[in-house]
């Protein structure tokens, strides 16, 4: 039998009579920051024991989300004259080990910010560590953070801008556009090129006048 309280008399207890059949038992949503005191008696078919001395713990304020936030823009939806995006739209990003085989740590989706250009990436499993961003957009070049990684922080805000330079991602694969670097727009079927096949994509469309959210509109 488990009790727990917020006060070591014991007045009205959270747990009352719970039955535990393991060494271990687990609570959750306690509030925070708290301390809580908890004690234990033994059942079994010839009756119960005494409860035991209590002991406590204390309840912290969980940590923070584990943020990356990473300013891009993807050339067909920026607008030079409005200096915004012609719409909110999502990019999903990957965290990649910095070394030989480059495995996927992680990914997270976000909406793009049409005035700031900004993702807020909440990053659950990667721990702490040196990562390559890998940007993926519907309709754009597959796009990676400069060569060497990036630093990461487990429960803290990191943050990355791609618009500042064009080497701001690996290979120099940005485009100027007025006075911001973008990533490349038109890789409409993502096979990571901009050929004939992703021009005939968008021809067919327009053709048809098809019109929605579909990865043939590069402008938005």
């Amino acid at each position: 039998n488990c009790q727990i309280s917020i006060s070591p008399e014991f007045t009205n207890p959270l747990l009352i009579d719970t039955l535990v059949s393991d060494t271990v038992f687990s609570i959750q949503n306690l509030n925070y920051p708290q301390q809580f005191f908890w004690r234990v008696k033994a059942i079994n078919d010839g009756g119960s024991g005494s409860f035991s001395s209590f002991r406590s713990f204390f309840t912290v304020q969980p940590p923070g989300q584990s943020l990356f936030k990473v300013n891009l823009i993807p050339e067909g939806l920026y607008n030079i004259v409005t200096n915004k995006l012609t719409r909110i739209d999502t990019v999903k990003a990957y965290l990649i080990k910095s070394f030989s085989p480059y495995n996927i740590v992680d990914s997270a989706i976000s909406t793009l910010n049409d005035i700031t250009f900004e993702a807020s990436f909440n990053f659950t499993n990667a721990i702490s560590g040196l990562y390559y961003i890998k940007i993926v957009h519907h309709n754009s070049i597959e796009t990676w953070s400069k060569n060497g990684g990036e630093t990461f922080t487990r429960f803290e805000t990191s943050y990355y801008n791609f618009t500042q330079s064009q080497n701001r991602a690996f290979g120099d694969n940005q485009v100027l556009k007025n006075t911001l670097w973008c990533i490349y727009s038109g890789d409409v079927n993502q096979d990571g090129t901009v050929d004939g096949t992703d021009l005939q994509l968008i021809d067919n469309d327009l053709l048809n006048f098809t019109t929605g959210y579909v990865p043939t509109d590069l402008t938005g």
